[in-house]
């Protein structure tokens, strides 16, 4: 429910449903451990939602499973 009402605080009403259904299916995909599928699917959220903390948390640990340390923790702090 927090994540919900913090996506909708970042990009509006209008535009949560879409923005949580990516959120979702990326969640999913780290889960299966398909961290490039993941972040595909989540780091174009950057762009339209840089400031809700859910999605810079999973770009992050994408980032961080793919070995990208340094990119995955600038996201990680931010989050």
């Amino acid at each position: 429910d927090h994540v919900v009402a913090e996506i909708q605080k970042g990009v509006g009403a209008r535009r949560s449903g879409r923005v949580e259904a990516a959120l979702l299916e990326a969640s999913k995909a780290y889960e299966r451990e398909r961290y490039g599928d993941a972040l595909k699917i989540v780091r174009p959220l950057l762009d339209e939602a840089p400031d809700v903390a859910s999605v810079r948390e999973l770009v992050g640990l994408c980032l961080y499973r793919q070995e990208k340390w340094a990119e995955a923790i600038r996201h990680l702090q931010r989050f």
